[in-house]
């Protein structure tokens, strides 16, 4: 079992200047370190994309889903970007931020693997929202390592 906010504090401690969480914390079952690493992509993202804006993260609990919404108030991603975020070694071609493009692919895997989605609500007036979908209890999701066949 691991808790949902785990990823979400830490940075939010690397940060507290700029990070503003709220929401419950959630118990349920994920794999820990993907779980950590894709809520971690997230924020990251969001301070370092975020035109120095604040960066809000909210958790909570609907219909045994966990919703996690990463928002930032800098500038949206712009239209001919948003559709081809979540493609593999695709970066914005005017940012200078530092990156390989490989971010937000692993969140959709992440999200995906657990029976998930991930989706981003993108507006010029508001900024940028990431909300990370995934049920509760993760297990039915989770492949058992394959096992070798004997010859019998």
């Amino acid at each position: 079992m691991v808790s949902a906010t785990t990823g979400a504090s830490q940075v939010n401690l690397q940060r507290p200047d700029k990070c503003q969480l709220s929401g419950q914390s959630i118990t349920g079952w994920w794999c820990e370190n993907s779980l950590r690493r894709a809520l971690e992509n997230l924020l990251s993202n969001a301070l370092k994309y975020g035109n120095d804006a604040p960066v809000s993260v909210h958790v909570e609990a609907v219909l045994e889903r966990l919703i996690v919404t990463v928002h930032n108030g800098g500038s949206a991603i712009a239209p001919e970007q948003a559709e081809c975020i979540f493609d593999y070694l695709r970066r914005e071609n005017d940012n200078p931020a530092p990156g390989w493009g490989i971010g937000l692919p692993f969140v959709q895997n992440v999200a995906e693997s657990h029976g998930g989605s991930i989706a981003v609500d993108n507006a010029p007036e508001t900024g940028t929202s990431f909300i990370f979908d995934v049920p509760v209890d993760c297990r039915p999701f989770v492949q058992p390592a394959d096992v070798p066949k004997s010859d019998n």
